[in-house]
């Protein structure tokens, strides 16, 4: 069982919880999000996204994940008048594998 909730706070921003329950972890969980703006992993526990003049930070408990980016390229003409010519898979890796736990992801505006 994996259960995502979503709160959005004037304050906090978007808080996104996970919490699992697995039958058998056999390799670390992941999260995967998508992004038009290219994400700066350089600094642990924190993913800044900036595009166009606008910043948002994703926080991640840096004991937990290791992140890593990807390009993706778009070869969709609807989307890429939307997206541009490519958009960016940002992964949390978790370091240990766990079948049961807890994830908290904070994104607010910088």
């Amino acid at each position: 069982k994996w259960q995502r909730n979503y709160l959005l706070s004037d304050t906090k921003g978007l808080t996104i919880t996970d919490q699992f329950q697995l039958q058998k972890a056999e390799a670390p969980n992941q999260l995967n999000f998508m992004t038009w703006g290219k994400p700066d992993i350089s600094q642990a526990g924190e993913v800044i996204i900036e595009k166009e003049g606008k910043k948002l930070v994703l926080f991640y408990e840096k004991n937990q994940f290791q992140p890593s980016v990807d390009i993706v390229p778009q070869t969709d003409p609807r989307l890429m008048a939307v997206w541009g010519k490519e958009v960016y898979r940002l992964t949390l890796t978790a370091k240990q594998i766990i079948g049961k736990g807890k994830y908290v992801i904070n994104i607010s505006k910088r």
